[in-house]
Parts: C-alpha cells; structure tokens; sequence
C-alpha cells in the first residue's frame, strides 16, 4: 500500500504543487480569454470579407458561379460516395 501511494505521488505531484498551478492557470485565464475573442474577431471579420467577396463574384459571374457549385457538389458527392463503398 506505501509502494502504491508513492507511485501515486510522483504521478500527480504534492498538493502544494497541483494548488501552484491551478493558481497560476487562474491568474492566465483572463489574458488567454482575451486573446481568444480576439482571434475570433479576426476570423469573423475575415469570414465576413469572403462572404462579401464570393457575393460579389456570383452577382457579376452567375452562370460559372452556378458551374463551380455544382462541380463542389459533385465531388462532395463522389468522396462520399468512395467513403462509403470502403466501409463495406
């Protein structure tokens, strides 16, 4: 039972340790939440730019939009479609 208990120690650390660290993810979280929101702003506001840009593109070219569409669709398709006859 001692053996047991020492491997468990070396495993997880002491409790002053696991405290130190969880103290410091605390002190980290408000910076790291911050970084994270904005990053997503970042990719927001570039999802909305392609958004724009790929609207712009449909209304000027509608006939190749529609072409390039439909070829997405048809590989999507297709991949699936290969996916599914392996798993057989």
């Amino acid at each position: 039972m001692a053996k047991q208990t020492r491997n468990n120690r070396k495993r997880t650390g002491s409790t002053s340790t696991r405290n130190s660290m969880a103290s410091k993810m605390k002190e980290a979280a408000p910076q790291l939440e911050r970084k994270a929101r904005k990053a997503m702003h970042a990719t927001k506001r570039k999802f909305q730019s392609a958004e724009k840009r790929v609207e712009r593109y449909v209304k000027q070219h509608p006939a190749k939009a529609a072409l390039i569409a439909a070829a997405i669709g048809a590989a999507i398709t297709a991949g699936a479609a290969g996916a599914l006859k392996k798993k057989r």
